[in-house]
């Protein structure tokens, strides 16, 4: 006699094999976008200072020098590159040079109405440069993904203009 019920469907095997084999291809996924978004921001930063570069030769041709934090710093601006980003927005080339940055990274960090250039990790950036050499272009640097730059082993992904 046969069987007058037939059988559609799939078995708990078949199932959980297929539950294991998406499983694996989203921890693929997951692990190159990983990838990509830390190239991504490498890139962002290294670009970043490409155009804080240019803001600087800028400033140059402007002034006839660099900037020299030696000096101090300029009413209410309390960090180094708080006060490269006021400086430089004073220079009307330079200006127009920092205003390519993307919005995002030209950020109020500690809410005293002037802005602050920051990496995509969203660490301030450093700056630094001094008369006695004006031969030396400045130093601008971010900490890298680590956002630390205290020991030659965590210098090792900063991301300089040099």
């Amino acid at each position: 006699m046969r069987n007058l019920h037939s059988q559609f469907g799939f078995t708990i095997v078949e199932i959980l094999v297929t539950v294991v084999v998406i499983a694996i291809l989203a921890a693929g996924i997951f692990s190159l976008s990983q990838s990509v978004d830390k190239r991504a921001k490498l890139d962002m930063a290294k670009a970043q200072l490409v155009i804080i570069d240019t803001a600087l030769e800028q400033y140059y041709d402007f002034h006839g020098k660099f900037y020299d934090l030696a000096g101090g710093y300029s009413p209410n601006c309390d960090s180094d590159i708080e006060e490269i980003y006021y400086r430089l927005s004073l220079v009307p080339q330079a200006k127009k040079a920092i205003d390519e940055l993307d919005s995002t990274l030209v950020i109020n960090v500690d809410g005293d109405g002037i802005l602050e250039i920051i990496d995509p990790w969203g660490q301030e950036l450093y700056y630094s440069y001094s008369k006695a050499n004006e031969d030396n272009f400045p130093l601008v640097w971010s900490s890298g993904p680590d956002a630390n730059s205290s020991t030659a082993e965590q210098k090792q992904d900063d991301i300089t203009n040099r």
